[in-house]
């Protein structure tokens, strides 16, 4: 009874731990603005994530007896995470995420302004000496 007990709280905690990776998972999509293709691995992803997770759950609590009340169990943490801590999870996650994401376009910005002070020198300064030198020519005439 006692082992039952315990397989059926660690379901519990599978659920909400299953709820925690999908609002992760939310919030990629949403701070990087992820579509298609993307979004279709982040989702095969996400089950594959959590079907191990529930395997090694299943092989730890009851070595891979899969019993009912475990499937309950899941469906219980899941609902209660996702009713009481999905919206904070949530904003949680976009936080990091985001400054994550600003991390990493002002490290790419630093690294990437060479390269745009090469491409002025170069590339732009010829045009703008050509047509420099266009219109003192139409000037003159």
């Amino acid at each position: 009874m006692i082992g039952e007990a315990y397989a059926f709280l660690a379901s519990v905690l599978c659920g909400m731990f299953a709820v925690a990776v999908w609002c992760g998972a939310e919030s990629i999509r949403n701070v990087f603005c992820v579509k298609g293709f993307v979004s279709a691995v982040l989702d095969i992803l996400f089950w594959a994530v959590v079907s191990a997770v529930f395997c090694y759950f299943l092989w730890l609590t009851t070595n891979l007896q899969i019993r009912f009340f475990e499937f309950i169990g899941v469906g219980i943490g899941a609902f209660f995470c996702y009713i009481t801590l999905g919206k904070c999870l949530n904003f949680i996650f976009t936080a990091i995420f985001s400054i994550f994401l600003k991390i990493i376009q002002f490290i790419f910005k630093i690294l990437l302004t060479p390269c745009k002070f090469l491409y002025k020198i170069l590339i732009v300064g010829k045009n703008v000496k050509k047509k420099k030198g266009t219109n003192n020519d139409r000037a003159e005439k």
